[in-house]
């Protein structure tokens, strides 16, 4: 019985079983919600292989060759073709590499919170980072949860060297942050954290020194990255993956969409309302208490957050993902709220309680996953490519009404060319510039478009016709 107490309040016991568990779902194609966004990083992945392993010429598969795009630094879609190199093309490194990051950042997560001294604090707000919107997108083949990973294993060890000055932990928190950045800027909030080991006067000042010469490096690194070479590709090849606005356009979207905006933390992090006002209930006990140290990071936390919140402008209440951003300190809140629920004459019942309290709530992001596996619209993307096969080689470039710059349906083509919108493909006197830079057949999703072209028809069946231009 005492075993099994010790298991059920170990966080490694849940984070190694649901980590397990996940492993048998992660060889599925990029059909499930969001395959647009796990289309394009698979590209980029597969032409890491296929045409060059320069990491500084993200490439796509849609344009004039090369397609080359500016993107978040592809540090995880290297990753991903060194799998593709040893283990051939796949569904599951993708979704593999992601889990296995994001579960080693919940880890660290839980190290770094052990040290504010509240072991159950620690349990329970790492239990609720990884029972959130966190998980959903843990398993997809996206760079989010990758980078917010990184960033936190580097805040656990930069604490550990501004408390202890060992070169080993800055220099792992100087590669994990800075990498962790350079996969996703906006995660820049998650170092909030180090506010109180930075400002603690017990602490030696020398490392304090060292450290920040460390971050003003590693954020003149990931700078260079997002501000000079990102806009450098944008000029040279004209592709657009990022579009900042002005702070001042930010708040005037943000003040028109409060509601939605509030939406993205009440109803999307943790698919019910009742963690979310644990959160709230958690931050305003930190205020009683007059906890100063959970204080200070909410503050901080929440300010950068809400910085990153007007720059992206229209596309953070619309995309459910940006969250993900904020969701270690809403766990932190709700770790906190657990803690103070622990009272001392009946510690051992209340953790009891707690935990089938954090159970029945993980069940909610459980079930989003769940939705995602049914989330199979795009499934008839899935023969194309073999269908292809039989008119065009793997070299042979196509053109597809996937949408403009919608990534999916050229993906499913195995092959690189021109998406449009339907009407472009409608254009005959255009189709010898295309011929001429490669075209050799068009792609009609019949989804998407009931009209026929004035082409040779060479296939056609209720998903696809496919022409000859």
């Amino acid at each position: 019985m005492e075993y099994t107490k010790q298991l059920l309040s170990s966080i490694e016991f849940w984070l190694g079983l649901v980590f397990v568990i996940g492993l048998l779902t992660l060889n599925y194609p990029p059909i499930d919600a969001h395959t647009w966004r796990q289309s394009l990083t698979l590209m980029i992945s597969k032409n890491l292989v296929d045409i060059s392993p320069n990491v500084m010429y993200p490439t796509y598969n849609i344009g004039n060759h090369p397609g080359i795009i500016p993107t978040e630094f592809p540090l995880y879609n290297f990753i991903i073709s060194l799998f593709y190199r040893v283990f051939g093309y796949n569904d599951w490194a993708g979704r593999f590499v992601n889990w296995s990051v994001t579960f080693v950042g919940f880890y660290y997560f839980y190290k770094t919170l052990l040290k504010f001294n509240t072991k159950r604090m620690a349990f329970f707000a790492t239990f609720f980072l990884m029972g959130s919107v966190v998980l959903v997108y843990a398993r997809k083949t996206m760079p989010d949860t990758f980078a917010l990973s990184l960033v936190l294993i580097g805040v656990y060890h930069s604490w550990n060297y501004l408390e202890s000055a060992k070169w080993k932990d800055g220099l792992w928190a100087f590669l994990f942050i800075g990498f962790g950045l350079l996969s996703k800027i906006a995660f820049v909030p998650a170092m909030a954290f180090m506010i109180i080991p930075f400002f603690d006067r017990s602490l030696p000042q020398k490392a304090k020194y060292y450290f920040f010469g460390l971050m003003i490096l590693s954020g003149a690194i990931v700078g260079w990255w997002y501000f000079y070479w990102m806009p450098h590709l944008q000029e040279t090849y004209h592709n657009q993956l990022i579009w900042p606005v002005s702070l001042q356009e930010g708040w005037d979207i943000f003040s028109q969409t409060l509601e939605q905006h509030l939406g993205r933390f009440r109803d999307k992090v943790y698919r019910n309302h009742v963690s979310f006002y644990l959160f709230l209930i958690g931050i305003l006990l930190a205020f009683a208490k007059k906890n100063w140290k959970i204080v200070s990071v909410f503050f901080l936390y929440s300010a950068i957050t809400f910085v990153f919140i007007l720059k992206t402008g229209d596309v953070f209440h619309k995309h459910e993902y940006y969250v993900i951003l904020y969701v270690p300190m809403m766990a932190l809140g709700v770790g906190y709220f657990f803690e103070q629920l622990a009272f001392k004459s009946i510690r051992k019942l209340t953790f009891g309680l707690s935990l089938v309290i954090a159970l029945v709530l993980f069940f909610f992001p459980a079930r989003r996953i769940y939705r995602d596996w049914q989330n199979v619209d795009s499934s008839y993307y899935l023969p194309l490519e073999s269908i292809l096969d039989k008119f065009v080689t793997k070299e042979d470039s196509v053109m597809v009404n996937g949408g403009n710059f919608n990534p999916s349906l050229m993906y499913f083509t195995g092959r690189h060319g021109w998406s449009f919108g339907n009407q472009p493909l409608k254009v005959v006197d255009d189709m010898p510039v295309y011929k001429g830079r490669g075209l050799k057949v068009i792609v009609v999703d019949r989804h998407q478009m009931k009209d026929s072209l004035p082409y040779e028809l060479l296939f056609g069946n209720d998903d696809f016709l496919i022409y000859r231009p």
